[in-house]
């Protein structure tokens, strides 16, 4: 990206608590997005889930908003990954380019195939990156084995009710997470945040809590992060995506952010 790599932004909204004051600065959060540059970014979709039309709106919305943010800071774009509908979208710039492949995506169903579950989805894409992680590290002179950092975003309803699908879930997660503690990768190489749009959330929050908080113990590590943005007609605020953008590969944002009521995080507000 030419120029300067931290544009300027509004002020910071007024809801912000004076701790967060007093650890960050406005330039300290610039400096943390600038980090995107090194990662890539991948958005998946999860619309096996079904998501009312409130939910999908308010879904993609987020999803253009996002991408437009990590494109500030990234000039090889996000990628965007719809799960059951099997589309990849790569190399994404503006928010723009994802509305009209939305507007065609089937969404909604009931019976959800294991082959195109969120759960095949992560271990589809975490599988090839952990092998071509080895693979750098094994033999340096590879210069075709490129292995940056990658930020995994998940958006989905939170209906996480199907529990094998859930421990399908919970064991791609834990296996990657454990591989990376073992093989001493650096913190954040890896990271899964969890952008929960509605209320499904508040029904299957325990799951959402376990991936967050209770991995570590069993695997290692703490690759996860987990996000709920409720409907309420408002698009995302800065903080809100500093948070999603930055909880998982940034645990010191992710607990400095993270001022929040059981079933929301509302970081900053108009």
């Amino acid at each position: 990206m030419p120029g300067n790599l931290l544009p300027s932004y509004p002020p910071l909204m007024s809801r912000i608590t004076a701790s967060v004051w007093k650890t960050f600065s406005w330039k300290d959060v610039q400096e943390d997005l600038a980090i995107l540059r090194r990662y890539h970014t991948v958005f998946i979709v999860d619309e096996t889930l079904g998501f009312w039309e409130g939910e999908w709106n308010q879904a993609i919305n987020a999803l253009a908003t996002l991408i437009d943010e990590v494109a500030r800071y990234n000039s090889d774009g996000s990628d965007v990954h719809f799960v059951h509908n099997q589309v990849t979208l790569s190399g994404v710039k503006s928010g723009g380019d994802v509305r009209k492949p939305a507007e065609n995506v089937k969404r909604g169903f009931p019976q959800v195939e294991a082959s195109t579950s969120l759960a095949s989805s992560l271990h589809d894409m975490l599988k090839p990156y952990m092998n071509n992680l080895k693979k750098m590290r094994q033999d340096q002179t590879q210069e075709k084995v490129i292995c940056k950092p990658v930020n995994y975003i998940i958006i989905t309803n939170g209906s996480f009710k199907d529990q094998e699908l859930n421990t399908r879930l919970r064991e791609t997660i834990c296996a990657t997470a454990r591989e990376l503690e073992e093989g001493g990768y650096p913190f954040a190489q890896v990271g899964i945040q969890f952008l929960v749009v509605g209320l499904g959330t508040l029904l299957h929050e325990h799951f959402l809590e376990e991936l967050d908080r209770g991995l570590k113990p069993i695997c290692g590590r703490d690759i996860v992060d987990y996000t709920h943005y409720r409907i309420d007609g408002n698009n995302l605020t800065y903080g809100d995506r500093v948070k999603i953008l930055l909880g998982a590969i940034n645990k010191r944002v992710d607990a400095q952010y993270e001022h929040r009521k059981k079933g929301e995080t509302y970081l900053f507000q108009k």
